[in-house]
């Protein structure tokens, strides 16, 4: 796993999966990076799955939370395209709201899942079912 900044981890694994570990906050300046880094991953043009490990995440400014909604929905083109399907992981009630809200607004494009453990790499029962 390779640490980006104070607000994200990144890490690969051989099936073009990214998982993208959250930290508790972040500033401003870290979380505008990682919309930066986040865009760009998918220069590479290729098919992929993305898993947002947001169990450490306490807290997310308003702003910030915009500026994400902002950025789902100027990557619609790039996701329909490119991102095979997506996992949310979480583990409190304030980011199933935080989530909720966002997708109210923007609807995703790409199927995905709403889950409390990550899906594949490191849960070998959950494997076969990606």
């Amino acid at each position: 796993m390779t640490c980006i900044n104070n607000w994200f981890k990144i890490e690969h694994d051989i099936c073009n999966n990214i998982i993208i570990t959250f930290n508790h906050a972040t500033s401003d300046e870290d979380f505008d990076y990682y919309l930066q880094y986040y865009r760009n991953m998918y220069n590479s043009k290729k098919i992929v799955r993305v898993v947002f490990d947001c169990r450490n995440i306490i807290n997310i400014s308003m702003k910030n939370i915009y500026k994400k909604i902002i950025l789902m929905k100027i990557m619609k083109p790039i996701h329909e395209t490119y991102l095979d399907k997506f996992y949310i992981i979480i583990s409190s009630q304030y980011m199933k709201s935080v989530i909720n809200f966002a997708f109210s607004i923007v609807k995703p494009v790409s199927e995905y899942e709403i889950l409390d453990i990550l899906p594949f790499s490191r849960d070998p029962l959950l494997v076969d079912h990606v």
